[in-house]
Order: C-alpha cells, then structure tokens, then sequence
C-alpha cells in the first residue's frame, strides 16, 4: 500500500515538473536552445507541444533538416515494440531523437509501420487501419477502415501550401489485372470513395506508391508501370515504359512533377540508383522524358529515395541523393543509407547499429 502510494506521489511530482518546464515563456525557450546547442528546431519541437510552438517562432533559426529516418524497433524485444528513433542523416554528424520520452505518442507506434509522410505528419498503417498523426502536436485523425482486402499504399495531399491539416487521402493497390483507388477527404468521410481500372498487363500484386498532383493521382507499381487517373474527367490512362526502362526504379514528385529514378545492382545485388537513366513525365505528350547526369544535378535539389516508402525532394543546398541500400560492415551483411553528391560518388556510408528485416525497413520522414 505504500509503495503505491509512494508511486502515484512521484507520478504527481513528475506531472507537476513537467507543466513548469511546459509553460515556460517563449524567451526563455528560445535561451535554453542556444545554450545547449540544438542542431536544429525538430529536437526542440519534440519535447512537447508549448516547445514546438516555441520553436515555429524561433527568430534567425537556421534552415533545419528536412528529412529524418524512422527506425523501426527490434523485432524481438516487447518493450522497444512502440519506440522509434528518429535519425537525421543530412547533417554532417548524424543525430537521434526518440519518441520514448512521450507516453502518449509511444502507445501510437505499437504495431503500426509508417506509409507515408509531408509536413511533418505521418500516415501510419496498423493491420487493417490507417490513422494520420502529427509528429510534433500529437494529433491524431482516424481514418475510414479499409477492411482486410488488399495490400494498400497510401499518401495524402494538402489543400493548398498555408493548410496545417491533410485534406485528402489515397490509397492504391493492385492485382488479377485490376487497380482499387480509394479515397478520403478530411474531415468528413465516413467511408472510403473507391474507383476501379482494369487492364490485362496487370497481372499481380504490386503496388508500390502512389501520389497525387492537382487533380490526378499517379499510381506506380514494382514493375514501374504509372497508371493515372484523373479525378476530373473520371477517366483512367496507362503510360507506355520508357524506352532503356528498368525495371527497379522510385518515383517522386518534385515541384508538381513526376520523376522516375531507375535502379540498378552490382554483383553483390546491391541496389542504387542509375542517375543516367532518369526520366521526367510530361502530362502533354503522355510520355516519359529522359534526363541526362548533368539535367538532373543542376536542379540543385535534394533526393530521399525509398524501395518501399514513399520518396520526395527537396530544393537547394546543392545536388545530394540519399538512400538505403545493403553494404558488408564488420564481416556482416548490414543496411546503410548511402549518400551521393555533386563532389563525391560514395561518401561514408551511416550504419544502422542493427539491421531489421525487409518488413521492418527505416523510413523518412518528411518536414517539409
């Protein structure tokens, strides 16, 4: 008995600790971050809601990251199941933050694996449920569930640049020579708003991203087929492959444009992506453009690719393209995440202190 009472007394104590430190005035939060020495505002953002805030108001603050890896948790180890590292790879040391710190954002990781992500809001998937949620705010919207068919892919877009909240949600999946659309919009629908496309090339499940621009969404599969379908005209339409296509290759959207990155694998099958064949859609000509090394680095943009995540860009600090891939360390077979840049092919490879399996690959995080 009075141990819990003992327990619930260091519970109120901690609870009153932390709304101090939660209210404190903007000054005084905007001090304590130049003297630790923050690399950025995203560590100062995630410590609670009153910092995060603080930090969005932050005058002179630095560009901070834009993008970070979601490590997923040991497979084996029940109490890290809800704990995820969040790595930031596109500074010049690499630093973690944790989610562990935060009781009510842990519980929301249990089982769930991340599909998609943009601003900073995360679209999660847990068994036959999707459920979008802030990264920094906590706030969380439950989406319309899609029951047990399919194996979706999904992404969301914003109403318009000033928007805070996602505004619709898509999700794809494919297989016996048909596509299922399915779509959200927030808040509001109760149920998801489905459309199909049949096609006999279409001939299993392979589903990769999906993505909308405007009023058409882009739906990509392993076999790097694009199938878009226009939300307008209600009319569906299959883009002929490239000519030297390969069959590994990501898809991202820059700027309101799709670009098509190919993959290629040395004799070790390690993957990495072949800039001398990258390819631009134009919606004019309903065909691919092919880009030459030197088109695609004078964008002066930066690359996160993903074999199984959803893939973006960002504009400026140069030419730099990330991604993982599988490199020998310490006589191991471990993943890394690569870098390339306009200076050099191959700097140091980031390894992860542990190597998930296939279904639990790290993912980004977008803070654009």
């Amino acid at each position: 008995m009075d141990l819990q009472r003992s327990g619930r007394a260091a519970t109120e104590i901690k609870e009153e600790e932390e709304k101090s430190w939660c209210l404190l005035p903007d000054l005084v939060v905007w001090m304590i971050k130049d003297r630790l020495g923050f690399v950025d505002n995203t560590q100062m953002a995630c410590v609670c809601r009153s910092w995060w805030r603080a930090s969005t108001v932050y005058p002179n603050q630095p560009a901070s990251p834009t993008a970070y890896i979601m490590y997923p948790p040991e497979p084996d180890n029940d109490d890290e199941l809800s704990c995820r590292e969040f790595i930031c790879v596109s500074t010049p040391t690499p630093t973690t933050m944790t989610n562990e710190n935060c009781e009510k954002f842990t519980t929301e990781f249990v089982g769930a694996e991340l599909v998609f992500s943009k601003r900073k809001w995360l679209l999660m998937k847990r068994k036959n449920s999707f459920f979008l949620i802030h990264l920094f705010t906590k706030v969380r919207i439950d989406l319309p569930d899609v029951g047990s068919f399919g194996d979706f892919v999904g992404s969301f877009t914003f109403l318009d640049q000033q928007e805070h909240q996602p505004h619709r949600v898509f999700l794809y999946t494919n297989q016996h020579h048909k596509v299922w659309l399915r779509i959200a919009h927030i808040p509001g629908d109760k149920k998801w708003t489905e459309y199909n496309f049949v096609d006999h090339r279409i001939k299993s499940r392979s589903a990769k991203s999906v993505l909308a621009i405007g009023q058409k969404v882009f739906c990509f599969d392993f076999r790097g087929r694009l199938i878009i379908y226009d939300m307008v005209r209600n009319m569906w339409k299959m883009v002929d492959q490239p000519e030297h296509w390969h069959v590994r290759c990501y898809m991202v959207e820059h700027q309101g444009e799709i670009f098509r990155f190919s993959s290629r694998g040395d004799r070790l099958k390690q993957s990495r992506p072949n800039f001398d064949c990258t390819f631009r859609y134009n919606d004019d000509s309903t065909a691919w453009e092919r880009l030459s090394y030197n088109d695609v680095k004078d964008m002066d943009t930066s690359w996160f690719l993903s074999k199984f995540q959803g893939c973006f860009s960002t504009k400026g600090q140069g030419f730099n393209v990330y991604y993982f891939t599988k490199r020998t360390f310490d006589a191991k077979l471990q993943y890394a995440m690569m870098i390339h840049t306009t200076s050099c092919l191959c700097v140091s490879p980031y390894y992860f202190r542990r190597s998930p399996c296939w279904a639990r690959l790290p993912g980004w995080v977008n803070l654009n």
